[in-house]
């Protein structure tokens, strides 16, 4: 494999030499590789493309009364995650597949959507502040399913989360991030197809009934902002810091769809700090 020539334009900054330490070829099969990890600086380019990839490997033991013992392996999660942008740096797009042992031999397409900076693309605003959402993805309701599956201390959620959880779903939104103040703020409203309640297979969004639902969830962070974790914070602050937040539910349900229910688990409104 070759090296590639030296780049032309965006060549600044303390890693502009990464060209020198990257490989492109044929090796029994097409290969990008680098013998140590750079920052490209690449954020802000119009088109790219990241490989993300991450899972979680249980192994359960079970002596039961009643029924079979257990033991065995479980691939609980295992997401491949393809995220970028298009055409310019305010259009984004992220891809997540679904392969984990429980659902089979199955690859789910767990998470599609697309993303426009609206505020910066149109109004000329600040990147982040006015954003508008389409596709498939949770839906904004407790800090339970805010979080990453990654970020749980061990890979099973909460049966509470889980049976009022209102799921992924089919929809549009607006979202954001402001400041008022020092005060940072994170919101996001979003309309979708309905709930789907009680741990219901996400890929299963399509025989809801044919009422709307509607969530929302804004968070602050009242002495400064969080940390790069989602859950605990281990970075260094002068000041504690804070997150309290607050959501909201709402869809009439009745029995012509096959996954919702004839009772609604979730309606209502849901506060939380941490």
């Amino acid at each position: 494999m070759r090296d590639l020539p030296h780049p032309t334009i965006g060549s600044t900054g303390p890693d502009s030499n990464w060209i020198n330490h990257t490989r492109v070829g044929y090796d029994r099969g097409f290969v990008i590789a680098s013998d140590q990890p750079v920052k490209l600086g690449a954020d802000r380019f119009p088109f790219r493309l990241t490989l993300n990839g991450w899972g979680q490997l249980r192994h359960t033991i079970s002596e039961l009364n009643a029924g079979n013992d257990q033991n065995q392996f479980q691939l609980k999660r295992a997401r491949l995650i393809f995220s970028g942008s298009a055409f310019t740096p305010d259009f984004r797009y992220y891809i997540q597949l679904d392969g984990r042992s429980s659902s089979g031999d199955d690859l789910r397409l767990l998470d599609y959507y697309l993303q426009l900076d609206v505020g910066r693309r149109g109004f000329g605003l600040e990147p982040g502040r006015l954003g508008f959402r389409t596709g498939k993805w949770k839906m904004p309701f407790s800090l339970a399913r805010y979080l990453s599956g990654r970020q749980l201390e061990f890979s099973d959620r909460s049966v509470s989360s889980t049976f009022f959880d209102v799921n992924r779903s089919l929809g549009w939104g607006l979202n954001g991030r402001n400041e008022y103040g020092v005060v940072p703020v994170e919101w996001e409203f979003a309309i979708f197809n309905g709930l789907v309640t009680g741990g219901a297979e996400t890929g299963s969004s399509g025989t809801l009934d044919d009422n709307f639902a509607y969530s929302g969830r804004i968070i602050a962070y009242p002495t400064g902002k969080w940390g790069e974790e989602q859950l605990a914070d281990f970075d260094y602050h002068k000041h504690p810091a804070t997150r309290i937040g607050a959501a909201f539910a709402n869809s009439t349900i009745d029995q012509s769809g096959s996954t919702e229910f004839g009772r609604i688990r979730v309606d209502g409104f849901q506060t939380f700090c941490w």
